[in-house]
């Protein structure tokens, strides 16, 4: 009997490390960010005004949000917002997003092996080995959620050919199709080791402060943010 009643507490201190461990873990948002610039180095003291094509859809309000993130990034390198727009600044940044899908992500699992704990046989206490296990099937409605980032110059801007000086973009799959949530760390990952590589895509991983819209939304596979 006590061998019986010590394995049901081992096992049931198990589970409970189990499921702490899956609520506590950190969530956070994966991106593919590449990016492209003719930046040998950051110059600072430049003026910057950031605008937007998602504004002719009617996106004012998360544009001025998404925005002003951006504008945080770009002052703490040492540039600085344009206090009118349309001057003298150096630089124009255009931020456009947007979500393509769903897609169908299809995964399956299968497993030749398989064992089981037991307990109240003769012995107290026991294991099983099954063979073969099962074969699973699963399938999620996934979307892309992009951002793209471009800073011209901004005397060149209005012409046929404007001169490019950074562009990059990003790519987050995830369950929720809305991109509010996720939105500043798509931008997060774009400012990493700004401006970066040029040429180079990497997965960049972003971790999300608990309390986050993001984390409410519920993560998926591998911890990721919906």
């Amino acid at each position: 009997m006590s061998v019986t009643l010590n394995f049901k507490r081992f096992f049931s201190l198990i589970i409970s490390i189990i499921f702490f461990t899956n609520c506590t873990s950190t969530k956070y948002v994966v991106s593919d960010v590449t990016k492209y610039h003719d930046m040998s180095r950051v110059i600072e003291d430049k003026t910057f005004t950031v605008k937007s094509k998602n504004l002719e859809s009617g996106e004012t309000l998360a544009f001025e949000n998404y925005s002003g993130i951006i504008v945080d990034y770009l002052e703490n390198i040492g540039w600085k917002k344009s206090s009118e727009p349309g001057g003298n600044e150096d630089y124009i940044v255009v931020l456009n997003w947007f979500v393509d899908g769903p897609i169908s992500d299809v995964s399956s699992r299968s497993s030749n092996f398989n064992y089981s704990f037991r307990y109240g046989n003769p012995y107290g206490f026991g294991y099983g080995v099954g063979y073969p296990y099962d074969s699973r099937t699963k399938t999620r409605q996934l979307y892309s959620r992009n951002v793209e980032i471009i800073i011209y110059n901004a005397e060149s801007y209005k012409s046929d050919n404007p001169g490019r000086l950074f562009e990059s973009s990003a790519s987050s799959l995830g369950s929720n199709a809305q991109i509010n949530a996720v939105m500043p760390f798509i931008i997060e990952s774009i400012f990493q080791d700004f401006p970066g590589v040029s040429g180079q895509t990497k997965t960049v991983r972003v971790d999300i402060p608990a309390g986050s819209q993001a984390v409410q939304t519920g993560g998926y596979s591998y911890n990721r943010a919906k």
